[in-house]
């Protein structure tokens, strides 16, 4: 197995598993905090670039090794 592709369900496990969840639950439940829709943004930002990136990585080195 290619640990790219062990590297990309890594990655968005915890971006998507983790990190939505969290950034769900302080928008919905932590209103009463100051700074709720910083944390809830930076969580869905990591979500975002994390995605972005192991997706782009994941198409160029599946274009250059063939697996596409």
């Amino acid at each position: 197995m290619n640990t790219l592709f062990v590297a990309h369900a890594i990655v968005l496990f915890i971006a998507w598993g983790i990190f939505a969840d969290i950034g769900i639950i302080i928008g919905r439940f932590f209103k009463s905090i100051n700074s709720y829709l910083w944390i809830h943004a930076i969580c869905f930002m990591i979500v975002d670039f994390s995605t972005i990136i192991m997706v782009i990585l994941v198409l160029v080195m599946g274009i250059n090794g063939g697996n596409i």
